[in-house]
């Protein structure tokens, strides 16, 4: 009797190990995921902070021509 309590709570164990495996297998995919996710994001916001540094300059020379165009000569 004592032995196939020891059996099926060994049996239990082992369930609930495999389960708690599945679990985490599944959640470092979901992480992983989410990495990806984020590495993406990362890269599309420097390309577009890029971009916007580029505006920036541009427009910069652009009134800074316009301003020595206007402004009266001393």
């Amino acid at each position: 009797m004592e032995g196939l309590l020891i059996g099926l709570l060994a049996t239990a164990l082992f369930t609930v190990i495999g389960l708690l495996g599945t679990a985490l297998f599944q959640l470092r995919g979901r992480i992983d995921a989410t990495n990806d996710r984020v590495t993406d994001l990362g890269a599309d916001m420097n390309q577009r902070l890029g971009e916007v540094v580029t505006e920036m300059a541009t427009l910069t020379a652009r009134f800074g021509a316009h301003r020595e165009q206007h402004e009266p000569s001393v």
